[in-house]
């Protein structure tokens, strides 16, 4: 019997450990990290491409008063600076087939374009029309991404400008012990469906990729570790009383069987 609860505690202590210590913090290991020239971590963010139900936010400026009177755009007195005219679009949804609609431009294919090929086919329809200045701003009304899994808070959350990941999953609060950094599953949207990508928070060379970088309607997954889906608890006290209890029921098992 003393062997028995010697063996028990010592399976115990043992399993104490049952959330390593790379879960606890990110960026642990360094092997395979790009640096620039200057010794900085290489980051690839690629110019955001629209894409199908994105909602693109449009500024037109222009100081000719025929420009601005055609687009219908109120023109706003500027003092010793003359005067401008300004007009937003805002709200403006790529359909199905990639097109969006601006009064008096018509429809405009925007699928697969990054904001400045945007901009500058706005510039050259406007141009058309008429001479003069004319400066446009595009971009995304708002990035909306999901957050799930273990995480503080599962929800959908939404930003003025696109984030990185580990930005992305502060909003969503503390990732708590369970979590498993090392398996962060992300759906990127994409005209035809879902890509899923895997990245390991674990790893610092996963700055220096791409998928880093949240885009707009991304799914991000984040799974619990193994003991917590084998059930053998989310903590160092839990496992001790699980493994414990499920040993001492051995234990009362088999002296029930002898005494048979």
């Amino acid at each position: 019997m003393k062997k028995i609860i010697y063996y028990t505690i010592l399976l115990a202590v043992v399993l104490q450990s049952c959330i390593p210590v790379r879960n606890l913090k990110p960026f642990i290991e360094e092997e395979g990290v790009v640096l620039t020239d200057e010794g900085y971590i290489e980051t690839n963010k690629e110019l955001y491409k629209v894409k199908v139900d994105d909602e693109i936010k449009i500024k037109i400026l222009t100081e000719d008063p025929n420009i601005a009177k055609y687009l219908g755009i109120e023109f706003v007195d500027r003092g010793v600076d003359g005067a401008i005219g300004t007009e937003s679009f805002t709200g403006r949804v790529v359909d199905s087939e990639g097109y969006i609609n601006i009064p008096k431009l018509g429809e405009l294919y925007v699928r697969g374009k990054t904001f400045d090929e945007i901009r500058d086919l706005i510039k050259n329809s406007l141009k058309k029309l008429y001479k003069g200045d004319i400066n446009v701003k595009v971009g995304l009304v708002k990035y909306e991404f999901y957050v799930t899994g273990e995480v503080g808070s599962s929800n959908r959350f939404s930003s003025y400008r696109q984030l990185n990941l580990i930005e992305a999953l502060t909003m969503s609060g503390k990732m708590p012990l369970t979590a498993d950094r090392s398996s962060i599953r992300i759906l990127k949207k994409q005209d035809n469906g879902y890509r899923l990508v895997k990245l390991d928070l674990n790893q610092m060379s996963t700055i220096n990729l791409t998928e880093f970088y949240i885009d707009n309607n991304d799914i991000i997954q984040v799974d619990p570790i193994k003991t917590k889906t084998l059930g053998t608890g989310t903590s160092g006290l839990q496992t001790i009383l699980t493994a414990t209890s499920f040993i001492m029921s051995m234990v009362t098992f088999y002296y029930f069987i002898q005494n048979l």
